[in-house]
């Protein structure tokens, strides 16, 4: 029997190729597009939750309070006691005592304690903003990024991937900034920026609420510089209302 070892010709198996290559490329490509999607919603995911976790511990809280627990940083003795006076939460994590203590604090500087008041705050280089102006859009972003200035000074080379609890508040106890740096969950990086704001309708307005904003940032230790932290756009934003006091 006579036999045909006669392989593929060049034609065959250039047409060979581009088939399988028209066919199998479209499916590895939406393959890729799919794990880099599952891979964002799971960063957003874990960050909510981080977010929401440390949010949750001021709902029962009034900002009296919230400000009491860190007012040792500033020379006064009216501070909340127990090991979880800054949430009303006691698995919460984030917000312990000990926490607090161990906290990096400073005073408000670029934004004067003259220009701040219960219902508006003058931004350096911005202008005098109402306060309910402060909540939304550019404006709440523009008063987050005069903490985060502050928050990235307080970072070195040596602890920049350090856990790190850092405080911002005016003497009078009117606005307050929290900073919680280098947070890790499950394998990835935040920083999250909490801003609280008066709501009061007037300068002098005695009971109101506050404005509790978070910003979360999201940064890769392998790769983001020190001056690029905590700059651009939020990873997610949530905010929640408090009371200013109980009475």
């Amino acid at each position: 029997m006579k036999r045909d070892n006669k392989g593929f010709s060049l034609m065959e198996i250039v047409v060979a190729v581009a088939l399988f290559a028209i066919i199998v490329l479209p499916v590895m490509a939406s393959i890729v597009s799919s794990i880099r999607l599952n891979q964002k919603s799971r960063k957003l995911l874990i960050a909510n939750d981080t977010c929401q976790t440390i949010m949750e511990g001021f709902s029962g809280m009034t900002f009296d309070q919230i400000a009491k627990s860190v007012a040792t940083h500033y020379g006064t003795d009216d501070v909340v006691s127990g090991a979880n006076a800054f949430s009303s939460i006691s698995a919460n994590a984030y917000n312990t005592k000990d926490n607090i203590d161990k906290a990096t604090s400073w005073p408000l500087t670029n934004i004067p304690e003259s220009s701040i008041s219960v219902n508006s705050i003058k931004i350096t280089g911005v202008g005098t903003i109402s306060c309910n102006d402060l909540i939304s859009g550019n404006n709440a972003l523009r008063l987050n990024s005069e903490f985060a200035t502050y928050a990235r000074g307080k970072l070195t080379a040596t602890d920049q991937f350090d856990p790190k609890l850092v405080i911002c508040m005016d003497s009078k106890k009117t606005l307050l900034f929290l900073g919680y740096l280098n947070v890790k969950s499950e394998g990835y990086y935040q920083d999250i920026l909490i801003q609280f704001v008066p709501m009061a309708p007037k300068s002098d307005s005695k009971y109101y609420a506050y404005e509790a904003m978070a910003f979360v940032y999201e940064f890769d230790p392998n790769s983001t510089e020190l001056a690029d932290r905590m700059t651009g756009s939020p990873q997610i934003t949530m905010t929640t209302g408090i009371k200013n006091r109980n009475n």
